[in-house]
């Protein structure tokens, strides 16, 4: 492989990993999971819960957030 293919290989993998690192589903959804145990109980508790989104990164914030309540689906 020549040298200018392997800096197009390497500047693509890095470019890869910084979008992976912000993806907004695993983002949200590890944020939801590790709530501190006040919020934790405070969700648990609550009898509906009701989220509003908008922007380019709406519908990934909103797929983590249904991961990461995945027990309280009918709530949400």
């Amino acid at each position: 492989m020549s040298a200018p293919d392997r800096l197009r290989e390497d500047a693509l993998a890095i470019w890869t990993a910084a979008v992976d690192a912000v993806r907004p589903e695993p983002l949200v959804e590890r944020a939801v999971r590790s709530l501190p145990d006040d919020l934790r109980a405070a969700v648990a508790a609550a009898p509906r819960l009701l989220t509003v989104g908008c922007g380019k990164a709406g519908a990934g914030m909103a797929l983590g957030l249904e991961r990461g309540l995945a027990d309280r689906l009918d709530r949400l």
